[in-house]
């Protein structure tokens, strides 16, 4: 649906109500000198919507973050950037985990939806870490035990990545026991 109301923006899919009030000399200056445009002053008078001029969307930030930050970030070109990285790494980004500020949803390869750290993505693009999916993991033990006639109980109750635990092979515990 189109955007119609000439009285808000819309400010990464918000609209936001444009306020009455001066654009301060100051902070049309600020804006410029930090790679924006100051377009309005929007939802109260200590926030103002901002043109990027790298990605032309728009942006709200407070007055004080665009006075004191060296560089205010937008929104856009930074989901841009782990878009990107994203790619590199062999994954599509889905979306931002609501629940922090430093994971994401990314669509693997095998088309799994997998959970990482933006930190560890960029790992991967860099070719330092690979990815792994945790559900073809645990589906290529499962297929490794089942070739030996075993079958997975679970991740090493001690945390060693490198150990599973399986029940021994029944063949096995019988002659154990003839043994003993």
């Amino acid at each position: 649906m189109p955007h119609t109301d000439p009285s808000t923006l819309m400010i990464h899919g918000v609209p936001e109500q444009i306020m009455p009030g001066a654009l301060h000399p100051q902070w049309v200056e600020a804006a410029r000198a930090k790679g924006f445009e100051l377009v309005a002053r929007v939802r109260n008078r200590y926030n103002l919507a901002l043109r990027c001029k790298t990605c032309g969307e728009l942006v709200r930030k407070a007055v004080y973050v665009l006075m004191t930050s060296d560089r205010p970030l937008c929104a856009h070109c930074l989901e841009n950037a782990w878009a990107k990285t994203a790619e590199a790494a062999g994954l599509r980004l889905l979306r931002r985990d609501p629940g922090t500020t430093q994971y994401a949803f990314y669509l693997a390869p095998c088309g799994h939806e997998i959970r990482r750290q933006f930190e560890f993505v960029r790992r991967i693009a860099r070719g330092e870490v690979k990815h792994r999916c945790e559900i073809c993991h645990a589906a290529r033990e499962a297929a490794e035990a089942a070739a030996r006639d075993w079958e997975l109980m679970s991740a090493d109750p001690e945390g060693d990545r490198g150990y599973r635990l399986y029940p021994p092979h029944r063949r096995i515990q019988v002659a154990e026991k003839a043994l003993a």
